[in-house]
């Protein structure tokens, strides 16, 4: 999952002996707004094409005139296959937004992340080892700047994004990294 798109982790339970347990969730507000937009969006590009339809509907020198200009009925058919289209993708990313979600699961020997999709549901695995540290992002966004905790691997997909907060005190940072038993690590361009 996209760390932008995680708008929620339940906090991190630093309970000793025992899993760090981490669910990652995204925004169902901002979800909901984008269908607010969408639907009504979505009517306004298909309403010219119902228009046709009626006129052509009510008038029978349209289909005929249709019919002896073949360019211009396939140009009206380009045209809505494209805008329904640009509707099912929008649709298909959205529902898809509504059912993401991520379960981390940290062991002082493994990471075990389970990813939820809107069909189904990817699980891997990793050794804690393998994982560089524990690095301090801060994202700027239009709603503002939210600091972020990653845990590095060298393969980008496996980075993991562990804490979000307003502010991430540098006493919390290097909690999390004894507790991980790992360093804390200067973040990298291209990672975060």
């Amino acid at each position: 999952m996209r760390f932008e798109a995680v708008e929620s982790i339940t906090p991190l339970e630093l309970i000793p002996a025992s899993p760090i347990v981490i669910e990652q969730a995204t925004s169902r507000l901002s979800a909901i707004a984008n269908a607010a937009i969408l639907v009504p969006a979505s009517l306004a590009m298909l309403v010219p094409f119902g228009l046709v339809a009626g006129l052509a509907a009510s008038e029978q020198g349209l289909l005929a005139s249709l019919a002896e200009k073949p360019v211009t009925s396939v140009q009206l058919l380009m045209a809505l296959a494209l805008c329904a289209g640009l509707v099912a993708v929008s649709v298909r990313r959205l529902t898809a937004r509504l059912a993401r979600g991520a379960r981390v699961e940290i062991t002082p020997e493994s990471v075990r992340v389970a990813e939820r999709g809107m069909v189904r549901c990817r699980v891997w695995s990793a050794p804690l080892a393998s994982y560089h540290g524990v690095a301090h992002y801060v994202r700027s966004t239009l709603s503002g700047t939210r600091h972020e905790l990653q845990l590095l691997h060298p393969d980008a997909a496996k980075s993991l994004l562990i804490e979000i907060a307003p502010r991430i005190a540098e006493s919390r940072i290097a909690e999390i990294a004894a507790i991980l038993r790992l360093p804390v690590v200067p973040a990298r361009s291209g990672t975060g």
